[in-house]
């Protein structure tokens, strides 16, 4: 069981009349427990059913985590970074192993680009939204780009995630994941969505994608 406790601090400043630079931070707790009764070792194979391990584990893990991210954005643009892990901590059940935290990036932005920036009538104004998410943790990484289409407060988009014809792990092996659809409402300053991620991976044929359904105020 893993469980984490982890507040999110930001604090934003104007630096021009229509640019704003937000900074975040989340300190926090991770927790991991294992109940290894439900386990079976090597020895224990090896010395006959029914006796206990020689492994000398612990059952429960108490870290501090810590990640934080910056964020540059107007009303037309948005870019920014963030860092998790950075306190390598160490998350091994075992009393004298090691496994720390790796730590993991983002690299992400976009922009919303008026389609008829003539128009007066808010109801009938357009966008184009070219967006994208790149994130790597050791020798894994993954890119989303993605695009969004406005139109007062209905929005729909299309994402694709992965890295074609590139694996750094696996030189050849194609990275890609899945087709994400995405239609949502915005009312004010409450938002309504509904994803479906269509799986494009070799797991395609075991999968049938996955929905999602979002709510935030």
């Amino acid at each position: 069981t893993t469980t984490g406790i982890a507040p999110i601090i930001s604090y934003g400043v104007r630096i021009t009349k229509k640019m704003v630079i937000r900074a975040g931070f989340q300190p926090g707790i991770g927790m991991k427990t294992i109940n290894y009764n439900k386990l079976i070792f090597g020895d224990q194979i090896a010395r006959g059913s029914g006796v206990p391990t020689i492994e000398d584990p612990t059952r429960s893990k108490v870290y501090f985590d810590f990640a934080t991210g910056f964020l540059l954005y107007s009303e037309s643009f948005w870019v920014g970074t963030s860092f998790f892990h950075l306190t390598g901590s160490n998350e091994s059940l075992f009393k004298f192993g090691a496994s720390e935290l790796p730590i993991k990036y983002s690299v992400h932005g976009g922009m919303k680009v008026p389609l008829n920036e003539d128009e007066s009538d808010d109801k009938k104004k357009k966008f184009l939204s070219p967006a994208f998410n790149y994130r790597a943790q050791q020798d894994f990484d993954q890119f989303d780009v993605g695009l969004y289409y406005t139109q007062f407060v209905f929005n729909v988009g299309l994402w694709y995630r992965g890295i074609p014809l590139l694996k750094r792990y696996a030189q050849g092996y194609a990275n890609n994941d899945a087709l994400a659809i995405i239609i949502g409402m915005q009312a004010d300053r409450l938002n309504i969505g509904y994803i479906f991620d269509i799986t494009i991976s070799r797991l395609a044929t075991l999968s049938h994608g996955a929905h999602e359904v979002t709510l935030s105020y």
